[in-house]
């Protein structure tokens, strides 16, 4: 392994900055309005042209992460996860102030055009599963990796349907979700085969930069995880990656009217257009959170790479990227794991 003692404690350290710092910073909470339901309301009811919003006083931890040499890819990949998270921080810090949010935004998850072409896919009418039917099965999916130290809650504080805590084994539903079956097998596949899988596995390496994932991992990891939930990909994420394009040029209504315009409620368009603009204050500002642009670019990245031969396993050892599946093999002794046969490719 590319290690000596002393640079070895030294990624360590940089790990355990890493996450003590992802543990206090979730996008999901934090990058919430205190304000949605008011503004949403004043909004949809046509009182309100633009929404403006409120957020929880900034509490973004200021945390000394180590350096370490970047003479070797190994230590570019820690210096390359350090400087990401750092940045994050100060994404956190520009909440409400617009313009130096987005500009963060575009650094931390730049946005391109993409090739693939979304199907439409027919829904078949089933029974609505509650939220508390959603927690019961994530309960038992994830017992079914022999963990059982995660815990499951329900909130209403969320600007999306779930999200998964790794550093604190959370999993968090947002209040009043519903879901058909077939819409919950895709989640589970998503979320617990994916996010919470690749996370356990590279938690059993022997590198410390597999235990919080590299840059480029971090960057893919939405990629796989849609994949695993369809092959062909969720029609949302495309529409999600269409919003977030539309809105470096367009406000908070306008680009809510083209997801109006492309079939979606006014609720629905409310909820992925406040994806887009949470953390501005102003709905008129141009730009946003460009995030769930990574949803459809790295999916578009992991299914050319799985349809082209390439093998899942890898991927679903830690959270990293195709490209570094044979430098980290040869390099940091990477071990790949046999895919669970309930997440194996139909």
């Amino acid at each position: 392994m590319e290690t000596s003692s002393d640079n070895g404690e030294t990624k360590r350290q940089i790990v355990d900055a890493i996450i003590k710092t992802e543990k206090l910073c979730e996008f999901s909470t934090l990058l919430h309005p205190t304000n949605e339901q008011e503004q949403k309301e004043l909004f949809l009811s046509g009182a309100k042209n633009e929404p403006t919003f409120t957020y929880k006083k900034n509490i973004a931890p200021d945390i000394y992460i180590p350096f370490c040499s970047r003479e070797s890819e190994i230590g570019n990949m820690y210096m390359d996860r350090r400087e990401h998270v750092l940045m994050e921080l100060e994404l956190f810090k520009n909440i409400g102030s617009d313009k130096e949010f987005t500009e963060l935004s575009l650094k931390l998850f730049p946005i391109h055009e993409i090739n693939i072409v979304p199907g439409k896919k027919e829904k078949e009418e089933e029974e609505l599963l509650s939220a508390e039917g959603v927690v019961f099965r994530f309960k038992d999916a994830i017992k079914n990796l022999s963990e059982s130290d995660w815990s499951l809650k329900i909130r209403d504080d969320l600007s999306s349907r779930i999200f998964v805590n790794q550093w604190d084994k959370k999993i968090v539903i947002k209040e009043g979700l519903k879901l058909t079956k077939t819409e919950l097998n895709e989640l589970l596949r998503h979320e617990v085969g994916a996010h919470i899988l690749r996370s356990i596995q590279g938690g059993k390496q022997s590198e410390p930069i597999l235990w919080v994932g590299t840059r480029r991992g971090r960057l893919f990891e939405e990629g796989i995880a849609c994949f695993l939930e369809d092959p062909n990909g969720p029609e949302r994420i495309f529409l999600r990656h269409f919003a977030v394009m539309h809105a470096q040029t367009h406000s908070f209504k306008e680009t809510w009217l083209e997801l109006c315009n492309k079939g979606m409620s006014g609720e629905d368009a409310w909820a992925m257009t406040l994806r887009i603009k949470r953390g501005l204050s102003s709905g008129a500002s141009h730009g946003g959170f460009t995030r769930d642009a990574m949803y459809a670019q790295a999916f578009e990245e992991a299914k050319e790479y799985i349809e082209k031969g390439g093998d899942i396993s890898p991927l679903l050892s830690a959270p990293i990227h195709p490209d570094e599946i044979d430098i980290l093999k040869e390099k940091a002794e990477m071990r790949i794991f046999r895919t669970p046969s309930w997440l194996k490719i139909k």
